[in-house]
């Protein structure tokens, strides 16, 4: 998105890609033009703040699943030495030793 000089006056354009080319779009000129670029910064803007919004989401997500993780495994402990064990998927009152 950037103003143009053609002639000796400005003129918007967007910049869009379509396939592997990068394309300018006449959007306008003079005060439609500024509204415009106006509201290009806007919706930027916008995506901006959805985009950290995300991400933060993201990172929280990650850090929920490793505290799931730990409790899971520190559980699992605590089960196995009061001898709860699990056997193909479930979990027994008590764990089969083997004695050679």
């Amino acid at each position: 998105m950037a103003w143009e000089t053609r002639r000796g006056r400005q003129y918007y354009y967007r910049k869009k890609r379509v396939g592997t080319k990068v394309v300018s779009e006449y959007v306008g000129t003079g005060q439609y033009g500024q509204f415009m670029e106006l509201m290009d910064l806007i919706s930027w803007q916008e995506r901006e703040e959805e985009l950290r919004q995300f991400q933060e989401l993201v990172s929280e997500e990650k850090q929920l699943a490793e505290e799931f993780r730990q409790s899971q495994m520190k559980a699992a402990h605590a089960a196995e030495s009061v001898g709860i064990c699990r056997r193909r998927g479930e979990w027994r009152k008590r764990c089969e030793t083997l004695s050679l």
